[in-house]
């Protein structure tokens, strides 16, 4: 997290806004991975909640635009659980 933040830091001439900026991304991209795994396991109605839960709750809106590690873990930890469920199709069709 700090490497990414080092690495964005140039092309805004702050840190801080930096850091906002990769944590928003990350809070985006959260979003759109729990939407396609909540499709996944749940189906579509499933992941309009979810994505409209993730998106307008405020406390997690708010770990979206602030300077935390926790947007970066939920998209890693949505990733990782995508993974592990395209594993497990391709294990469960072999």
């Amino acid at each position: 997290y700090p490497a990414a933040i080092a690495a964005i830091t140039p092309l805004v001439r702050d840190p801080v806004v930096a850091a906002r900026l990769l944590s928003f991304a990350a809070g985006v991209a959260t979003v759109a991975l729990a939407m396609v795994l909540a499709r996944r396991l749940v189906g579509r109605r499933g992941a309009l909640a979810v994505g409209a839960y993730l998106a307008l709750v405020p406390g997690i809106a708010r770990t979206h635009v602030e300077v935390l590690s926790e947007s970066p873990y939920g998209l890693l930890l949505c990733g990782g659980a995508l993974a592990f469920l395209a594993r497990r199709d391709l294990v469960v069709a072999a």
